[in-house]
């Protein structure tokens, strides 16, 4: 039998029984498991967040895109219908057999730059060309323009013959200086038919 002097104190140490295992594991996987749940919430709730704002964007970059586009629109618009009605070939109100007169369609566009085209069909298959929308005189985005000029039927369908209807097709896309990724989820196409009889 051991014996201790009388000075030395005697430690007394509480052991955790195995049977008291069983109240303190279910306690901590309850808080553990609610930790993991508030966690996944918020970055549920993040993810949302930044959702949105990236829909924000991306609609006020369509807006801007479409602002382009029509006032591009406009601009190929205020030139004359074919080189041959501005150059006093064909009359404007002539009959439809007058149409063969008009600039064949193999002949449409290619040009280097919008400053070189003087007619509508100038336009068609046109190096890309640059457009800058300013947001507030230092900051801007650029939109990248593509140019298709068609004869078109009364119907609606593409001639490859001339008639008195020219379709323009406007393709317009984002990109980013640097990285080259476009920030318009996807193309902006804008379609508007000219004829000068409907003048």
């Amino acid at each position: 039998m051991l014996r201790y002097p009388a000075n030395c104190p005697i430690l007394d140490t509480k052991f955790v029984l195995p049977s008291q295992f069983g109240a303190i594991m279910p306690q901590t996987l309850i808080a553990l498991g609610a930790l993991v749940l508030v966690m996944l919430f918020s970055m549920s709730q993040q993810r949302s967040s930044i959702q949105h704002s990236q829909n924000m964007v991306s609609a006020e970059l369509e807006v801007m895109a479409n602002a382009s586009a029509k006032e591009m629109m406009q601009l190929i618009g205020s030139k004359p219908f074919d080189a041959r009605i501005a150059d006093g070939t064909i009359a404007v109100q002539a009959s439809d057999d007058a149409t063969d007169l008009l600039t064949a369609p193999a002949q449409f566009g290619y040009n280097n730059s919008f400053d070189d085209c003087e007619d509508i069909d100038d336009f068609n298959r046109m190096a890309p060309d640059t457009l800058y929308f300013d947001v507030n005189g230092d900051v801007g985005f650029e939109f990248i323009v593509d140019v298709e000029v068609n004869y078109v039927n009364s119907e609606g369908e593409v001639s490859s013959t001339p008639t008195w209807i020219k379709e323009v097709t406007l393709t317009v896309n984002g990109l980013t200086p640097d990285s080259g990724l476009n920030y318009l989820k996807q193309p902006i196409v804008l379609k508007r038919q000219f004829s000068p009889q409907w003048n």
